[in-house]
């Protein structure tokens, strides 16, 4: 049975599986095959039954015909499992909430605003609602059919009736935003506000009020229209699931949607912005009168970021260059990562406004850093494993970032290694891009190549190309290890897990051999099918590696040479190869 996800999310959970599973009786059926369960329609007659079944498959002359024959618009739909206690049971909710477009695409979106209507010709009580305090307004919303949302509110519904898990009508109405589809929506919208809906209530799911929503999905229709009646720019997200989590405003949400429309209406509503605001934001006229009034340069928020680093995260050259012009310090570190109410581990550093630059792709504001001196070759994150700005840009694909940095110097350390490492990933979204337009895979492969090609200009050491080597055979890369492979890669460096090129090929045979058999449940396979590999295995061989290399234990892995790991991971085809080299043991 085809449904949408807003069933899922209005209904209990428990009955929301159940309703999907039965959908026509009521006779005891399994719910994950741990209870036994039995749907309880009430009251219990065969015209509620038939009423049931008939807005299930959002048949309008079925349900004219059960409320022809005394279905109740009232009825309401639970569950009774056994073995559950009374009070741990979930109560019984209104029909009315089974009425939703049924299909994926919403076609018959039409049909569920006429069997809706059928419902209030017939005595539907508009106050009812679930347990979670889902009621009728709450669905006519959803169908977004402004004509059903008038009558319903002329019946007397709370405007602003809450839920547990929707929200109020407003933020019911705004969903569809949330889907980057402005328009058929903000009358609608407008009609709520217009009628009284609480501009700045929270959502229950996120802590997100409808203007930061509208915000973050680059809406300035709505967005103008919710502050016209109210809206609050300066409340920020209630929502905090973990102690690191931080919260945001909705102009730092337009901010990192890349939406100048919004961003320049949410500014507008920010006449006393702080300098951190302002910073964050990229308002340099704003930052300028905090500067000019005695603000220093370098002041800290309560994070421990510099101006500069919020302002380069802004994306702003002009809040960037107006900061560097006042004696901002171009290399000045955020505090090192850490959980809150905990110190950070040992070598742990901050960020420095290169880094979130490098990493953003923006070119012009690591232009005004390099001018002035920033540290190309700062270290960031953990001890075991810290990054520069030149890796930052190489794992977000900035192929520019990049280019720029090498161009001025900075040293390459393992970002060959870290670039073989993204290759065909797809980066974490760039500030500024849409969450729903992003740059497509072909642009991001493009992007990749210019990087490895930049890169490879610039290392020519053996072992930095031998490590890289290691890495693409550990991903299955094998287009990569070959060319890096004819370029002089050492064939006998160790990479980060000590693994040497032939022991990295070999891993990458072996589970790929038992990805499969697991995957298809097969039995296991005698050769992977990687033929590519053994060939690859040939060209790795005919380089001369040293064949006594042998591999620390580790977990199950006893340790020994490449012949042993071919053995433990079942590879009678690479056993046979090495055993030819020269390999005994």
């Amino acid at each position: 049975m085809k449904r949408r996800w807003f069933l899922a999310m209005i209904l209990p959970i428990g009955l929301t599986a159940l309703l999907l599973a039965r959908r026509s009786r009521s006779r005891p059926s399994r719910l994950s095959g741990a209870f036994e369960t039995q749907v309880l329609i009430s009251p219990d007659t065969p015209a509620n039954h038939a009423l049931y079944t008939a807005v299930s498959q959002s048949d309008v002359v079925g349900v004219q015909h059960a409320f022809a024959n005394g279905a109740s618009a009232n009825a309401t739909l639970s569950w009774k499992m056994e073995g559950v206690p009374p009070e741990q049971q979930q109560a019984p909710s209104p029909f009315i909430l089974l009425v939703q477009p049924q299909q994926s695409d919403e076609s018959d979106k039409p049909q569920a605003i006429a069997i809706f209507r059928e419902f209030l010709a017939h005595h539907l009580d508009i106050h009812a609602t679930s347990a979670e305090g889902i009621c009728a307004l709450h669905i006519a919303t959803r169908l977004g059919d402004l004509d059903l949302v008038k009558e319903v509110l002329a019946r007397g519904a709370d405007i602003n009736a809450p839920s547990q898990l929707g929200g109020t009508p407003l933020q019911i109405a705004m969903m569809p935003t949330l889907r980057d589809k402005e328009g058929p929506e903000v009358p609608l919208i407008q009609f709520l506000l217009e009628s009284g809906a609480n501009p700045n209530s929270i959502s229950p799911a996120n802590g997100t009020t409808p203007l930061m929503q509208a915000a973050l999905m680059n809406h300035p229709k709505t967005v103008a229209l919710l502050l016209e009646h109210g809206a609050d720019p300066a409340l920020v997200n209630q929502s905090s699931r973990s102690r690191t989590s931080r919260t945001f405003t909705a102009l730092e949400l337009a901010q990192s949607a890349g939406s100048e429309e919004v961003v320049r209406l949410l500014r507008a509503t920010h006449p006393n912005m702080t300098a951190f605001e302002a910073a964050v934001s990229g308002a340099p006229t704003v930052l300028k009168k905090h500067l000019d009034s005695g603000t220093s340069p370098n002041s800290r928020d309560k994070n421990g970021s510099p101006l500069l680093f919020l302002a380069a995260q802004s994306g702003s050259a002009e809040a960037v260059q107006l900061l560097l012009e006042r004696g901002a310090d171009p290399s000045a570190a955020t505090q090192p990562p850490h959980f809150e109410g905990f110190p950070p581990e040992p070598g742990t550093r901050g960020s420095t406004p290169l880094h979130t630059a490098a990493a953003h792709g923006f070119v012009a504001v690591m232009q005004l850093l390099i001018a002035h001196k920033a540290d190309l070759d700062a270290l960031a994150g953990r001890a075991d494993s810290p990054e520069t700005a030149l890796t930052k840009a190489v794992q977000a694909n900035e192929a520019a970032a990049v280019k720029l940095l090498l161009e001025h110097g900075a040293k390459v350390g393992d970002a060959l290694e870290r670039c073989v490492q993204s290759k065909g990933q797809m980066p974490l979204r760039r500030r500024g891009e849409s969450p729903t337009k992003r740059r497509s895979k072909d642009v991001i492969q493009e992007q990749q190549e210019q990087i490895y090609t930049l890169l490879m200009a610039q290392t020519k050491d053996a072992e930095s190309q031998g490590k890289a080597l290691c890495t693409a055979l550990d991903m299955g890369e094998l287009g990569l290890a070959e060319d890096l492979l004819k370029r002089g890669a050492d064939v006998n460096v160790r990479g980060r897990d000590e693994k040497t090129p032939l022991f990295s090929l070999i891993h990458y045979l072996g589970l790929t051999r038992y990805s499969l058999s697991e995957m298809h449940k097969q039995q296991p396979i005698v050769a992977p099918t990687a033929p590519e590999a053994l060939v690859f295995l040939e060209q790795l061989l005919a380089h001369k590696p040293d064949l006594s290399v042998t591999l620390p234990p580790e977990q199950d892995w006893k340790g020994g040479t490449a012949l042993a790991y071919a053995r433990y991971f079942k590879l009678p085809a690479v056993v046979e190869r090495l055993q030819k080299a020269g390999l005994k043991r």
